[in-house]
């Protein structure tokens, strides 16, 4: 049997478990170490990665403010289709059809009737007519069977027309040389239905160590910890969260451009129509007065229509402070003489925007028998255009004032002197 027997003293045996201890602790801080460093490595690439996307997202988003800027061309030419087709509703707002009304009075008129004079006046749209009610009529007539039937067919015939209203017989006499012909007049109002419109979208652990080292080394962990968390953590929590910021400003910035850059797309790919839209609105109200076109444009339509213009008058243009664009009227008279059917065609070709683009808008027409078989008609109408209006000339300086004031500048700088010597005797 043998015994073993410990030769080392117990001090040695005691040093030899201090120094395992402290390579236990060693180690313990070396894997703290390498986890907050692994932790900081990680946090950084986080930042990284956060900062080559706001790179992308920034590069994105130039090219996307590139190309608004090439489609912003579009963008004016629809606002300028809008400011005309605006201009244009409030010019001819208040346009009615006088072809329209002469061929309705031709289609119900008895063939046994036929007129002396025929007179449309339109009002103004606040001279205080009745509701409804866009001008007057007045019709002077002579029929060839007495008051009935052919007073009363006319009278029908004239009802029967939905755009006049408050018809009234005024008088209906018998001719003195026969009897069977009668002369009646006839007034009434036109309705607001004869008026029509022009206008043709986003923790490490050691068993073996003494209490109070165990303490120190856990207080010392806990204080490394956190100032790594404050030094370390923090800021690279604060960086990110700032680059995530800009990159959801960017992502938000895309999302407006891309939705201003599809909008632009489309006016672009409408744009050949947006410029005929634009045409058709200006050579209805243009950006001048354009006398000579309008000129053109009813001398056209009175030839193609068979009948003769005897006088054409206008006036200057009188700016009638609506909006912005300076938009001016220009009061049109128009005598001419021909048949019945020649001035409803001359007319049907003067109000359609097809044959004559220029807007003409007829506020009275008064017709009179002529020498057979030609009827005398005088028209008054009103052109519209866009004229802008100069601005108003700067009042250059009255030299009396410059001289006062120079006067008053020299007054200053001798009471300033006058101060500043009182100031150095003193």
């Amino acid at each position: 049997m043998s015994v073993r027997v410990n030769l080392l003293p117990e001090a040695t045996k005691q040093r030899g478990r201090d120094n395992q201890q402290r390579l236990v602790a060693a180690a313990a801080g070396l894997l703290l170490l390498l986890a907050l460093g692994g932790f900081w490595l990680m946090g950084q690439m986080r930042i990284s990665n956060a900062e080559d996307e706001l790179a992308s997202e920034q590069v994105r988003t130039a090219e996307l403010r590139a190309e608004e800027a090439e489609l912003v061309a579009f963008a004016a030419l629809s606002g300028r289709r809008d400011a005309a087709d605006a201009i244009l509703a409030t010019a001819m707002a208040e346009e009615v059809s006088l072809a329209a009304i002469l061929q309705d009075l031709a289609a119900v008129i008895p063939a046994d009737t036929q007129f002396d004079t025929v007179g449309v006046q339109m009002s103004p749209p606040d001279d205080g007519s009745p509701v409804g009610t866009v001008g007057t009529l007045s019709i002077s007539a002579k029929t060839l069977t007495a008051h009935a039937p052919g007073v009363e067919r006319t009278l029908i015939g004239l009802d029967k027309i939905t755009t006049f209203r408050d018809l009234y017989l005024n008088a209906s006499s018998l001719d003195a040389d026969d009897d069977r012909v009668a002369s009646f007049s006839v007034d009434g109002s036109v309705s607001d239905s004869a008026r029509y419109r022009t206008l043709p979208r986003r923790a490490t652990r050691g068993t073996a160590m003494k209490r109070t080292q165990v303490l120190l080394l856990a207080l010392g962990a806990v204080a490394i910890i956190g100032l790594f968390f404050v030094l370390v953590v923090q800021p690279q929590r604060e960086a990110l969260a700032e680059v995530e910021d800009q990159i959801a400003a960017e992502q938000q910035q895309q999302a407006m451009l891309t939705a201003e850059i599809e909008r632009l797309r489309l006016v672009r790919e409408d744009a050949p129509g947006l410029e005929a839209e634009l045409a058709a609105a200006e050579a209805i109200v243009p950006r001048d007065p354009g006398l000579p076109g309008a000129l053109r444009q009813l001398q056209l339509a009175g030839d193609e229509s068979g009948l003769v213009l005897r006088s054409i008058s206008t006036s200057r243009p009188v700016d009638l402070g609506v909006g912005e664009d300076g938009l001016s009227a220009i009061d049109v008279s128009v005598q001419l003489s021909g048949g019945y059917f020649q001035i409803v065609d001359f007319l049907r070709r003067v109000e359609d925007p097809r044959i004559t683009p220029r807007g003409l808008i007829w506020n009275s027409a008064n017709m009179s028998r002529g020498e057979y078989p030609e009827l005398n008609v005088a028209l008054n109408g009103r052109l519209y255009a866009v004229i802008e209006t100069p601005p108003p000339d700067e009042p250059e300086p009255d030299p009396a004032d410059a001289d006062l004031d120079d006067e008053v500048d020299g007054d200053g700088d001798e009471d300033d002197s006058a101060q500043a010597d009182a100031e150095e005797s003193s």
